[in-house]
């Protein structure tokens, strides 16, 4: 999640540099080649926040769906040591 957050916020920020630029300097025909070779980047930081969301997203369920089927009406023992 952490490694798709920071290449998806690296490619935007890089994104917005670039269109800053083109906005300064009045001409916006090249901005697309400055932040176009870096597209992966951005495609594949969604695509592993996306990944990292749906496996948190599954093992959640998992895990509530565990605990109300192991549930009973008293608490667990304590292990003393």
């Amino acid at each position: 999640m952490v490694a798709g957050f920071c290449l998806t916020m690296g490619f935007m920020a890089w994104f917005f540099i670039c269109a800053l630029r083109g906005l300064a300097a009045q001409d916006a025909s090249h901005v697309a080649e400055q932040w176009r070779p870096y597209a992966w980047a951005g495609k594949s930081g969604l695509a592993l926040c996306l990944i990292a969301w749906g496996w948190a997203l599954a093992s959640s369920i998992s895990i509530v769906r565990a605990a109300t089927n192991t549930r009973t009406g008293e608490p667990p023992p304590l292990s003393v040591t």
